[in-house]
Protein backbone atom coordinates (compact mmCIF):
# COMPACT_ATOMS: atom_id res chain seq x y z
CA UNK A 1 0.00 0.00 0.00
CA UNK A 2 2.99 2.07 0.27
CA UNK A 3 3.65 2.14 -3.15
CA UNK A 4 0.44 4.26 -3.91
CA UNK A 5 2.12 7.16 -1.47
CA UNK A 6 -1.39 7.85 -0.86
CA UNK A 7 -2.60 7.73 2.70
CA UNK A 8 -4.59 5.23 4.06
CA UNK A 9 -5.80 3.53 7.26
CA UNK A 10 -6.62 0.17 7.93
CA UNK A 11 -9.24 -2.19 10.35
CA UNK A 12 -8.99 -5.91 11.26
CA UNK A 13 -11.94 -8.46 10.69
CA UNK A 14 -12.06 -11.80 11.28
CA UNK A 15 -9.86 -13.34 8.85
CA UNK A 16 -6.94 -10.64 10.28
CA UNK A 17 -6.96 -13.40 13.41
CA UNK A 18 -6.91 -17.09 11.82
CA UNK A 19 -3.33 -17.09 13.01
CA UNK A 20 -4.25 -20.50 14.91
CA UNK A 21 -0.37 -22.17 14.19
CA UNK A 22 1.27 -18.62 14.80
CA UNK A 23 -0.54 -16.71 17.96
CA UNK A 24 -1.19 -18.35 20.91
CA UNK A 25 -4.07 -15.39 22.29
CA UNK A 26 -5.77 -12.62 20.06
CA UNK A 27 -3.55 -10.03 21.84
CA UNK A 28 -0.59 -11.70 20.34
CA UNK A 29 -2.23 -11.72 16.68
CA UNK A 30 -3.35 -7.90 17.21
CA UNK A 31 -0.43 -7.07 18.16
CA UNK A 32 1.74 -8.52 15.33
CA UNK A 33 -1.37 -6.59 13.23
CA UNK A 34 -0.39 -3.34 14.28
CA UNK A 35 3.30 -3.63 14.65
CA UNK A 36 3.46 -4.91 11.05
CA UNK A 37 0.78 -1.75 9.54
CA UNK A 38 3.06 0.13 12.25
CA UNK A 39 -0.21 1.34 14.21
CA UNK A 40 -0.56 2.47 17.85
CA UNK A 41 -4.06 0.89 18.25
CA UNK A 42 -6.50 -1.06 15.66
CA UNK A 43 -8.95 2.00 15.27
CA UNK A 44 -8.83 5.41 13.70
CA UNK A 45 -9.78 8.33 13.03
CA UNK A 46 -8.75 10.99 10.59
CA UNK A 47 -9.67 14.18 9.14
CA UNK A 48 -10.10 14.03 5.12
CA UNK A 49 -11.36 17.55 4.11
CA UNK A 50 -13.36 20.54 5.52
CA UNK A 51 -15.23 19.11 8.63
CA UNK A 52 -15.13 15.54 7.25
CA UNK A 53 -14.10 12.86 9.24
CA UNK A 54 -12.81 8.95 8.73
CA UNK A 55 -12.89 6.46 11.53
CA UNK A 56 -12.35 2.97 11.47
CA UNK A 57 -13.39 0.14 14.43
CA UNK A 58 -11.97 -2.90 14.30
CA UNK A 59 -12.12 -6.89 15.35
CA UNK A 60 -10.26 -7.58 18.17
CA UNK A 61 -10.96 -11.04 19.10
CA UNK A 62 -11.27 -14.39 17.49
CA UNK A 63 -10.23 -17.73 19.27
CA UNK A 64 -11.68 -15.68 22.26
CA UNK A 65 -14.80 -15.29 21.49
CA UNK A 66 -17.74 -17.17 23.41
CA UNK A 67 -19.99 -17.96 20.49
CA UNK A 68 -18.24 -17.61 17.11
CA UNK A 69 -14.93 -16.99 16.20
CA UNK A 70 -16.13 -15.26 13.21
CA UNK A 71 -18.03 -12.57 15.42
CA UNK A 72 -16.30 -9.09 14.67
CA UNK A 73 -16.05 -7.48 18.04
CA UNK A 74 -14.96 -3.99 18.95
CA UNK A 75 -14.27 -4.12 22.77
CA UNK A 76 -15.12 -1.58 25.20
CA UNK A 77 -12.15 0.59 24.74
CA UNK A 78 -12.99 1.33 21.16
CA UNK A 79 -16.62 1.62 21.83
CA UNK A 80 -16.07 4.43 24.58
CA UNK A 81 -13.31 5.88 22.14
CA UNK A 82 -16.08 6.04 19.36
CA UNK A 83 -18.68 7.30 21.36
CA UNK A 84 -16.64 10.37 22.46
CA UNK A 85 -15.11 10.53 18.62
CA UNK A 86 -19.25 11.46 17.48
CA UNK A 87 -19.38 13.22 20.47
CA UNK A 88 -16.90 15.88 19.97
CA UNK A 89 -17.72 15.88 16.46
CA UNK A 90 -21.04 16.95 16.60
CA UNK A 91 -23.97 17.80 13.29
CA UNK A 92 -24.65 21.09 14.49
CA UNK A 93 -21.43 22.45 13.38
CA UNK A 94 -21.51 20.44 10.05
CA UNK A 95 -19.24 18.25 10.86
CA UNK A 96 -19.74 14.58 8.33
CA UNK A 97 -18.57 11.37 9.27
CA UNK A 98 -17.48 8.15 7.33
CA UNK A 99 -17.29 4.91 9.51
CA UNK A 100 -15.81 1.62 8.73
CA UNK A 101 -15.94 -1.76 10.35
CA UNK A 102 -15.80 -5.02 9.21
CA UNK A 103 -19.26 -6.58 9.84
CA UNK A 104 -22.58 -4.23 9.36
CA UNK A 105 -24.22 -3.05 12.34
CA UNK A 106 -27.66 -4.83 13.61
CA UNK A 107 -30.45 -3.13 13.01
CA UNK A 108 -28.97 -1.78 9.84
CA UNK A 109 -31.31 -3.70 7.47
CA UNK A 110 -28.57 -5.15 4.97
CA UNK A 111 -28.63 -8.05 3.98
CA UNK A 112 -27.51 -11.29 6.11
CA UNK A 113 -26.76 -14.65 5.61
CA UNK A 114 -29.51 -16.79 7.60
CA UNK A 115 -28.00 -20.09 7.75
CA UNK A 116 -24.48 -19.24 8.07
CA UNK A 117 -23.77 -15.60 9.85
CA UNK A 118 -27.10 -15.03 12.15
CA UNK A 119 -27.14 -19.02 13.34
CA UNK A 120 -23.55 -18.63 14.23
CA UNK A 121 -23.70 -15.47 15.83
CA UNK A 122 -21.64 -13.31 13.98
CA UNK A 123 -23.99 -11.42 11.24
CA UNK A 124 -23.28 -8.18 12.85
CA UNK A 125 -20.56 -6.23 15.06
CA UNK A 126 -20.46 -7.58 18.44
CA UNK A 127 -23.61 -9.87 17.67
CA UNK A 128 -23.54 -12.08 20.68
CA UNK A 129 -22.62 -9.05 23.15
CA UNK A 130 -24.45 -6.95 24.74
CA UNK A 131 -23.42 -3.90 23.04
CA UNK A 132 -24.53 -4.57 19.42
CA UNK A 133 -27.49 -2.34 19.76
CA UNK A 134 -24.73 0.68 20.41
CA UNK A 135 -24.16 1.22 16.73
CA UNK A 136 -27.65 1.45 15.26
CA UNK A 137 -28.73 3.55 18.33
CA UNK A 138 -25.69 5.87 17.70
CA UNK A 139 -26.28 6.30 13.75
CA UNK A 140 -30.03 7.14 14.73
CA UNK A 141 -28.97 9.53 17.36
CA UNK A 142 -26.66 11.51 15.79
CA UNK A 143 -27.45 12.71 11.83
CA UNK A 144 -23.14 13.26 11.47
CA UNK A 145 -22.98 9.98 10.74
CA UNK A 146 -23.61 10.26 6.87
CA UNK A 147 -22.11 6.81 5.72
CA UNK A 148 -21.42 3.54 7.25
CA UNK A 149 -19.34 1.12 5.14
CA UNK A 150 -18.89 -2.69 5.86
CA UNK A 151 -17.93 -6.21 4.24
CA UNK A 152 -17.90 -9.42 5.99
CA UNK A 153 -20.63 -11.33 3.61
CA UNK A 154 -18.56 -11.57 0.32
CA UNK A 155 -21.77 -10.43 -1.32
CA UNK A 156 -22.12 -8.05 -4.19
CA UNK A 157 -23.56 -5.00 -3.72
CA UNK A 158 -25.79 -5.65 -6.77
CA UNK A 159 -28.27 -6.70 -3.99
CA UNK A 160 -30.95 -3.97 -3.56
CA UNK A 161 -31.00 -4.72 0.31
CA UNK A 162 -26.62 -4.06 0.30
CA UNK A 163 -27.45 -0.70 1.10
CA UNK A 164 -29.52 0.89 3.71
CA UNK A 165 -30.46 4.58 4.93
CA UNK A 166 -31.52 6.19 7.95
CA UNK A 167 -32.18 8.92 9.38
CA UNK A 168 -32.85 10.18 5.70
Amino acid sequence: LDGFRLPYDLITGNHDFEGLDEFDTDEENLQAWMDCFRRDAPYFSRKIGEKTLLVGLSTVRFRDSPHSSHECHADDAQLEWFQKVVQSHPDEEGWRIIVFTHAPVMGSGLRVLQNVHVINGCAWMNHCSPSRSLFIETVKENRQIKLWFSGHFHLSHDYEDSISRVNQ
